[in-house]
């Protein structure tokens, strides 16, 4: 069996000297832990990694600003379909989101969950038709989407701290007194 021994780069008369034994040249590097070939190797794997890093971190950033967009899409979903009565579902499923996903995106940009903005906006388009002396609450009601009058009434003070015929009543005045 021969035996190899390791050794550093040697000159032909270092060879000469050893030359009972065989001998395994070696680079220098390697005696050192690293061959320029290893450090080639390691350093285009690192600028592959932080490469598809920095992708990744592009593509986060691109579907933030596409579930903005959607979420915007979805308000404006809303403001069209007042008079509907729309699900958490319908609103997800029109953001192309799942309903977690988009309740807490929905939440995190709005400040408040969607069918709250949803009620909130049927109330502020309620205050607004309650300014129409001719409209009758039950009409209002439904014009915002809900059937029950009670029902609407109780949102309504909750919403306002007024019942809708107080508050068309304090409006009125006011109304009355600014046109003279």
């Amino acid at each position: 069996m021969k035996n190899y021994h390791i050794t550093k780069d040697l000159n032909k008369t270092e060879e000469a000297k050893i030359s009972n034994r065989r001998h395994i040249v070696l680079p220098p590097r390697v005696l050192n832990g690293y061959t320029p070939r290893t450090l080639l190797s390691l350093s285009t794997s690192l600028a592959n990694f932080f490469g598809k890093l920095n992708m990744q971190r592009c593509q986060r950033e691109q579907q933030g600003l596409d579930i903005e967009e959607n979420i915007n899409a979805s308000i404006e979903f809303m403001h069209k379909n007042i008079s509907n009565p729309l699900t958490l579902n319908q609103l997800a499923e029109y953001a192309r989101l799942s309903v977690s996903h988009y309740s807490a995106n929905f939440r995190e940009l709005a400040g408040m969950a969607p069918i709250s903005f949803f009620s909130e906006m049927k109330i502020q388009r309620a205050v607004a038709l309650l300014h129409e002396p001719d409209l009758k609450l039950k009409d209002i009601a439904a014009m915002v989407g809900i059937k029950d009058p009670y029902y609407f009434s109780r949102c309504f003070k909750k919403s306002t701290g007024y019942s809708p015929t107080i508050y068309r009543k304090k409006n009125a005045y006011r109304n009355y007194i600014s046109k003279e």
